[in-house]
């Protein structure tokens, strides 16, 4: 009887989806896995009223939930969106409950701390944001507190726009499950490592003047790698990705003062994805049509190319490169239409080269032949008379003996 009871509350829905109120969506996934939409309903507390039923998920976006809530008695949960609301602190007893959360989603708040003793010593979090929340790193125990959640076996993190200046050296080094990990829109100008297990990485919008192969010698497993608007970024060494193996792809996308990258830099790794889009780019080697050759992906836009023959290797290149949408900066045209007039300026220049030859050849022929012919006519009247005008047949021979009588 009970079972029936329980299996008519968790099954019975007008539609897909339940309503709360506060206005609140459900999604039954299974009997016994819901998610709970309760975003933008303008909630001070949670609703106490879906504390007993099998939810798995709870999405808080865009709310007015603070530091005092807790999540007594939601013992389903696992995943836990807050992020949009005003919490300050996480207190000891906001997350007591849970041993683990497999996603905890603490962004854009007003967090300063997050030294509640549970959450610090205790809880494990799979995945965790505390993006946008820009007052969190001033706080004197913030690195301490995060490192120990993290190194309990955290798998992703992201810490995008906290307004992060550093990081403490060798930071990452006891991360051994993270996986994902975004350091994006900081204030960064170097990291001195990163960890071994990190398959995805993401420093674009900070200050990096440069990478080094001592900050990506331990990212054997690295897979992408994005690195886009760093307005400082000007070196890449060749060796910076030698040990990492595994990368696929690599956005160096809108770092306007990056120019030049070493003939080498992805030699040694099995590149599928690449952009160099809207950087300071002008030229590149040759060289490097080996690597372009067997990439899924590339994009070259909006960088000053200087068109001339030493980029004309772009259009024969088998990776689409996007020509109609290249731009070549000396001449303010489409690569297209560049290399299609200097095509057609070259066939015209092939021709008049072809004809200049051909007139080169048959007038040395012409000399060759009048030249020829006078001088068949010169060995053929060798004894001619100096004032005749007419040429003779015969030979006349002229004696210079003088003839003496006998008496």
């Amino acid at each position: 009887m009970i079972f029936a009871v329980f299996f008519v509350v968790t099954c019975v829905k007008a539609s897909d989806y339940t309503e709360f109120k506060p206005k609140c969506f459900i999604q039954h996934h299974s009997p016994v896995n819901w998610t709970a939409d309760c975003s933008y309903t303008r909630i001070t507390r949670l609703p106490a009223d879906m504390k007993g039923f099998p939810v798995t998920e709870i999405i808080l976006r865009h709310n007015h939930l603070n530091s005092s809530i807790s999540f007594h008695n939601w013992t389903h949960l696992r995943r836990v969106d807050l992020s949009c609301n005003v919490i300050g602190v996480v207190t000891n007893s906001m997350f007591s409950e849970f041993t683990e959360l497999a996603r905890l989603n603490l962004s854009s708040n007003d967090l300063r701390s997050i030294s509640g003793e549970h959450f610090v010593n205790k809880l494990y979090v799979e995945s965790l944001d505390l993006s946008h929340n820009t007052q969190l790193t001033p706080h004197e125990h913030f690195f301490d507190d995060l490192q120990k959640v993290i190194d309990r076996g955290m798998k992703r993190l992201s810490l995008r726009g906290i307004n992060l200046k550093w990081l403490p050296e060798n930071y990452f080094e006891r991360s051994y499950e993270l996986k994902v990990l975004d350091l994006s829109q900081n204030q960064l100008k170097t990291v001195s490592s990163f960890p071994t297990s990190l398959s995805q990485l993401d420093i674009s919008d900070n200050l990096f003047t440069r990478l080094t192969f001592t900050q990506f010698r331990d990212c054997v497993n690295l897979e992408v790698l994005i690195v886009e608007n760093n307005p400082f970024l000007t070196d890449i060494p060749e060796d910076s990705f030698y040990c990492a193996r595994k990368l696929a792809k690599v956005s160096l996308r809108g770092n306007l003062n990056l120019s030049g990258i070493p003939e080498g830099l992805f030699v040694n790794v099995p590149l599928k994805y690449l952009s160099l889009a809207d950087c300071g780019f002008r030229t590149l080697s040759t060289a490097f049509r080996v690597t372009f050759d067997r990439l899924q992906y590339i994009d070259l836009r909006n960088n000053p190319w200087e068109c001339n023959n030493n980029l004309k290797w772009f259009l024969e290149l088998e990776t689409n490169v996007n020509d109609d949408r290249l731009r070549c900066n000396n001449t303010d045209t489409s690569f297209a239409e560049y290399y299609e007039t200097a095509l057609d300026h070259g066939f015209l220049q092939d021709i008049l080269f072809v004809l200049m030859c051909v007139i080169a050849t048959l007038f040395g022929m012409s000399i060759w032949i009048v030249y020829s012919s006078e001088f068949r006519t010169k060995v053929k009247n060798l004894y001619s008379p100096l004032d005749s005008v007419t040429n003779t047949s015969q030979p006349v021979y002229v004696s210079t003996v003088r003839s003496t009588s006998h008496s």
